[in-house]
């Protein structure tokens, strides 16, 4: 949902949490240079909770830990883990077949 800041701005929400629709990113990394390009097209998609919840339970499998994370583990938007008002920024689920 949220977009880095550019120039040292802080992160914000960009994007709709129940959006369905599909984000197209052009925005690339040159990993030597460490500057900013344009790249391939990328997809990526919103996928709410209860969607990924209900995935699982439709496969028939059982919730045995869920935790959600104050940090993100890529990094993105790691301005928002010392914000006032830190959101969740990832989630951590266990699901098995009995």
């Amino acid at each position: 949902m949220c977009e880095e800041g550019a120039n040292g701005e802080p992160s914000t929400p960009q994007h709709c949490y129940f959006s369905e629709q599909v984000q197209e990113e052009t925005n690339g990394l040159d990993y030597c240079g460490h500057e900013t390009c344009d790249s391939a097209p990328r997809y990526r998609f919103m996928h709410r909770l209860d969607q990924i919840l209900m995935a699982g339970i439709d496969c028939e499998l059982r919730l045995q830990g869920f935790a959600e994370l104050d940090h993100d583990i890529s990094n993105f938007c790691s301005d928002l883990e010392h914000s006032a008002v830190n959101p969740p920024l990832g989630l951590v689920m266990v699901m098995s077949r009995d």
